[in-house]
């Protein structure tokens, strides 16, 4: 979480003094940008079902802070609408001067954007409800990540919190990273760039506790979150990895196939310290039956 300025509300005018305050509470203070997304979004979607911009100085009057770090609340709506592949809602935010999205604004190409006011203007946007809710009482992801590492029986009431695919998606794999140690269950890789949360049983098959709990998923680099979905590897009920060379009939296996699948057939993966965290049973189960292969 970025550290940004307070919650106090600040002039559109003022002196080199009082900046210059507000400027060393903005790098003190620690700020849940979810919480002024939740707040930004009413005035976003309404502009946008009215057709109209709204400037970086007005955003930032009706959130309360300095215009300088709006773009960190853009860039958690901005990550939301990628994910869930909505219309740029924040190319509704732009300059007084200028009338264009600012630096930060990387969901449409900005040689066409024309074409994204028309996507976000004729959106239904109204009918949504707001996925920054969770955040209305200062929650965090990372402290609903805690939450279910901490007590995994408690993961359905934190997907009933936020509901949001998006917004789950990133607690799940916070999860996941912590349990893992930052580590592919199956490689070792720690570079955090590369790592995935798997779902064991899929998004669109688990229940909600199964949607954001670290019991039915893996941490896995990308080219094993692959191959994972593919069922060319899987996990046996003694958690050892298990690859299935008849999944890719006919394929001429390589050394390099051999080196990142093949050997590690048989392998125990990597597990979390605390038992209750494991993969459980029913997920492996379910996944050992080849009726679904993604997540």
């Amino acid at each position: 979480m970025d550290d940004c300025i307070g919650r106090t509300p600040i002039p559109r005018r003022m002196g080199s003094g009082l900046f210059a305050a507000l400027q060393r509470q903005e790098d003190a203070v620690p700020v849940n940008q979810y919480e002024r997304a939740f707040r930004a979004w009413p005035l976003l979607t309404v502009r946008a079902s009215q057709g109209s911009k709204v400037s970086y100085a007005e955003l930032a009057e009706h959130l309360g802070i300095h215009p300088r770090p709006i773009r960190y609340v853009l860039g958690v709506i901005q990550d939301w609408c990628l994910r869930e592949r909505k219309p740029p809602l924040t190319i509704l935010v732009v300059s007084q001067h200028g009338g264009q999205p600012g630096q930060g604004f990387i969901a449409w190409d900005a040689s066409h954007l024309d074409a994204g006011y028309g996507e976000v203007f004729s959106y239904p946007w109204l009918t949504l409800s707001n996925p920054f809710q969770f955040a209305a009482q200062d929650s965090t992801p990372e402290e609903l990540a805690r939450a279910v590492v901490t007590r995994p029986q408690d993961a359905a009431e934190v997907y009933q919190k936020v509901r949001s695919r998006g917004i789950t998606q990133v607690i799940f794999r916070l999860a996941l990273l912590e349990v893992y140690r930052q580590r592919c269950a199956f490689c070792g890789l720690s570079l955090k760039d590369a790592l995935q949360a798997a779902h064991i049983i899929p998004w669109g098959i688990a229940n909600a506790e199964q949607r954001v709990s670290p019991v039915n998923g893996l941490l896995l680099c990308s080219t094993h979150h692959a191959l994972f979905d593919a069922g060319i590897l899987s996990i046996s009920a003694d958690r050892r990895i298990v690859c299935h060379h008849a999944k890719v009939p006919g394929h001429q296996w390589t050394d390099t196939d051999q080196h990142i699948a093949g050997a590690l057939d048989g392998q125990s993966m990597r597990l979390p310290a605390d038992r209750r965290l494991w993969p459980s049973d029913a997920a492996l189960a379910y996944h050992s039956t080849g009726s679904a292969h993604s997540a």
